[in-house]
């Protein structure tokens, strides 16, 4: 039962914290993509861990900008998914390098001509 819950529960953070992104996004014009590639909660919802891949020129700004405004991202957070559950959890964000990684992989593929 918990597992369902926590699968549930998982996609509606992302969804709610993807729309809360996409505005800082839309502030800094040398950040192309944002995207949440996994989420991490305990069981007790008491800690939430975002996974972010960020393609741009100024990808350690944009996670210090996060950094510092967590605050607020987390009342806008709780603002969203309040009727969702009793608590609101502490949010932290990590880098995921899977998406440039991708990118990396399909260049050298295409420059192998086979």
């Amino acid at each position: 039962m918990i597992e369902k819950t926590c699968t549930r529960h998982s996609k509606e953070f992302i969804f709610a914290m993807n729309s809360i992104l996409q505005t800082y996004v839309n502030d800094n014009t040398k950040i192309k993509l944002v995207s949440i590639t996994g989420i991490d909660v305990d069981k007790y919802f008491s800690n939430a861990t975002f996974f972010l891949s960020i393609l741009g020129e100024d990808e350690k700004n944009f996670l210090d900008t996060i950094e510092k405004n967590k605050k607020q991202i987390r009342f806008l957070f709780g603002q969203k998914i309040k009727n969702k559950v009793k608590k609101i959890p502490n949010i932290y964000f990590s880098s995921d390098d899977s998406i440039k990684k991708g990118f990396e992989i399909e260049k050298v593929i295409q420059n192998l001509k086979i």
